[in-house]
């Protein structure tokens, strides 16, 4: 018999909502992935600072664990794609990679968390909030009980809003959910969503936001679930990782909250010259987006499937 678990109550991240602009415009909010990744080393402080510097309201970033406990910002575990060297991070002392480069120019080291939350507290970036993933495989716990320890020693900044007015914990595990509401308490969290059925199961807990697969959205059930979450749920919705100038004009006609892209600067500029006198086109995709978008979400379905002990939530009192 699966265990019942106390269903966790997150702060709804109002911060994280469309917004309007001067021409009183509704608009998502430019989510930079992993900063402006499509001209910087992702997840450096290059990226994030470069992706600031456009205009982007927003960065996502993903967290992993040295060997000594240090939490340093990388979407990979291992050091292969980003350095060109093998091993995992986990595997290494934060002394023993501090001094590595990027294989992509310019050539920026693995910034630590704490260096990134000491930027975030000067005053040209506390305007910014964060979308902070706890990556699947890590020691997600001790990540965030190390990640509670920064923001408790790290200030947010003079006049600046606190960090959990700023930063949103994101999640793919269920499991993790309770993990998140117990070590980084106050803390507003989104669910990574690449499944349908899973998406579904944690509509009903109270603040949990949702980001979610660009391809899930645009396939038959996609605007149905959209409609479910946003309407009868009244949830944000943000969708990763859109950087056609087509799929980020769908994404500002359906009124989702945030758009995760590589190219910050594009997207703002398609916001700003978005025509909202013009009719969404019947089909607003080519058959290639289609087509890719069918691609995905087959991959996906695969991956749940071999996931699926990770994403079966629990049963909540």
């Amino acid at each position: 018999m699966q265990e019942t678990t106390k269903r966790p109550n997150f702060p709804r991240p109002d911060f994280t909502t469309s917004y309007t602009d001067k021409q009183q415009r509704r608009l998502p909010q430019c989510i930079a992935h992993r900063g402006f990744s499509a001209r910087y080393p992702e997840n450096t402080m290059a990226a994030f600072k470069a992706a600031v510097d456009v205009g982007a309201h927003a960065l996502e970033m993903d967290l992993q664990l040295t060997k000594d406990g240090t939490v340093v910002v990388s979407h990979d575990p291992t050091l292969e794609s980003q350095f060109g060297r093998p091993g995992k991070i986990a595997d290494h002392d934060w002394h023993d990679i501090k001094d590595l480069r990027t294989i992509k120019a310019p050539h920026e080291p693995v910034p630590r968390f704490v260096d990134v939350l000491t930027w975030l507290s000067q005053p040209e970036a506390q305007h910014v909030w964060v979308l902070l993933e706890i990556k699947v495989g890590g020691n997600a716990k001790e990540i965030m009980q190390n990640v509670h320890q920064l923001f408790r020693s790290q200030p947010a900044g003079q006049n600046a809003r606190a960090w959990n007015e700023r930063i949103v914990i994101t999640v793919l595990p269920p499991s993790y959910l309770t993990l998140a509401a117990e070590y980084l308490p106050g803390f507003p969290v989104a669910h990574v969503g690449f499944s349908w059925s899973c998406i579904r199961d944690l509509l009903p807990i109270p603040g949990l936001s949702f980001n979610i697969a660009f391809p899930l959205l645009v396939l038959p059930g996609g605007s149905g679930l959209l409609t479910q979450i946003q309407k009868k749920h009244d949830k944000p919705v943000y969708a990763w990782v859109v950087d056609e100038e087509h799929t980020l004009k769908w994404c500002i006609w359906r009124g989702l909250d945030g758009v995760l892209t590589d190219d910050s600067e594009k997207f703002l500029e398609v916001c700003r010259g978005f025509d909202f006198e013009a009719r969404e086109p019947w089909f607003p995709f080519t058959v290639r987006t289609y087509w890719e978008a069918v691609v995905a979400v087959a991959g996906m379905a695969w991956k749940a499937w071999t996931m699926r002990t990770v994403l079966t939530a629990p049963r909540y009192k």
